[in-house]
């Protein structure tokens, strides 16, 4: 008597089963990868309008009140009144820079990372004496939201130097080792005075290092200057990210 075997003990039954599963599979990473590409074209859109649009508009504010403040006929009260005009529109177009720098997807290398941190610190410390060094740069992609991180860090430290250190200079370090940053600040401003709380500038740095997962240490002393060190394994842009910016299509 031959007992035959029950269709899904076959071995027809398994491969046609094996090839569902991949199937499934694969199509769940190509729906996967065509987010991440939606995603990134949206990411570029938002940067590409902002930066055409409103920065335009706040550069001819800004000209606009300039021009008009050289009027003959003007009063003292109404150029003051447009220089705060102006003033305003600057640093709008400043944080609006900022934004579309955050937004957009080219951005999200270490190379641009270093760039835009060298131009903060021209711009901020314009009336402090500084320098910037950096090593082991390279144009690896980057998390975008580990990036933003960083970024708003190194840029609190540098505004705490600003409102608080009174410095005449200022060193800033950025190395990368393998696949660790290190960004060490250091100044010869007044230090923190014992007993003094830290404001909310020094706790968002803290929380954002915390979300990175990162060290955070500040040495400071009366009369002795500030240095802060920040050591953060580097996140990289994940996988289906790099083949989206690619312009790989799954369909």
């Amino acid at each position: 008597m031959t007992v035959l075997p029950t269709d899904w003990q076959t071995g027809w039954f398994r491969g046609l089963a094996a090839v569902v599963v991949l199937g499934g599979l694969f199509a769940l990473h190509a729906l996967r990868i065509r987010r991440l590409v939606e995603m990134e074209r949206l990411r570029l859109w938002i940067a590409s309008d902002l930066h055409d649009e409103l920065g335009s508009e706040l550069s001819g504010i800004a000209l606009a009140t300039r021009l008009i403040g050289n009027h003959a006929q003007l009063t003292d009260r109404d150029r003051s009144r447009l220089a705060d005009v102006a003033t305003s529109a600057a640093r709008a177009t400043a944080g609006l820079r900022d934004i579309v720098w955050h937004i957009s997807p080219e951005q999200d290398t270490l190379l641009s990372l270093e760039q835009r941190m060298r131009a903060v610190a021209r711009t901020m410390l314009e009336s402090v004496h500084h320098e910037f060094h950096s090593t082991g740069i390279r144009p690896a992609p980057l998390d975008p939201e580990w990036r933003r991180h960083v970024f708003l860090i190194y840029k609190e430290l540098l505004n705490n130097i600003l409102r608080h250190a009174r410095a005449t200079r200022v060193e800033i370090g950025l190395h990368v080792t393998g696949r660790v940053l290190h960004l060490e600040i250091s100044d010869n401003g007044v230090g923190v005075p014992d007993g003094v709380a830290e404001g909310t500038g020094l706790r968002n740095v803290r929380r954002r290092a915390a979300a990175l997962d990162a060290t955070l240490e500040i040495d400071s002393r009366p009369g002795a200057g500030t240095h802060v060190r920040l050591t953060s394994a580097i996140t990289r842009v994940r996988s289906g990210a790099r083949v989206a910016r690619a312009g790989w299509r799954p369909w």
